[in-house]
């Protein structure tokens, strides 16, 4: 039988849990900390891959714990997996919109100019506005 959200009741958690989870939280941060002293076998990507790799478990444990996931529905699960698939995506849509200064497109007029839009003074012209540089708005 499935438990409905109707049906849940809070959960009481003991204060042993929570301690335990600071525990590994302090014991955590203390290895980011020596481990920003190591120099790993492959450099820098290999240092970054484990402290990422331990920022990953203590957010997994703040999630798991203090935000309640561990005894929350099967749908609050999928919406905190979902969160953690559509925040590095987001990031990548950016890696593309910094890139776009550099792609030029052809306009109607024949020449090339960037991607980004252009300024347009108060009269209508594609001149670039008193105070700004091209390719962006000025703020007013």
């Amino acid at each position: 039988m499935a438990k409905s959200p109707l049906q849940h009741a809070h959960h009481v958690v003991p204060t042993s849990t929570y301690v335990m989870t600071f525990l590994a939280l302090a014991a955590l941060m203390l290895l980011t900390i020596f481990a920003s002293y190591w120099t790993l076998p492959g450099g820098v990507l290999s240092n970054n891959i484990l402290a990422m790799v331990i920022a990953s478990a203590k957010a997994f444990l703040v999630i798991w714990i203090f935000m309640g996931i561990k005894w929350a529905t099967k749908l609050a699960r999928l919406w905190a997996v979902a969160g953690f698939i559509v925040f590095p995506l987001m990031f990548i849509m950016f890696q593309d919109f910094f890139a776009r200064h550099n792609e030029i497109v052809p306009s109607w007029g024949g020449q090339r100019e960037s991607a980004l839009p252009r300024v347009m003074d108060p009269v209508g012209n594609s001149a670039p506005a008193k105070g700004a540089s091209a390719g962006l708005r000025p703020r007013g």
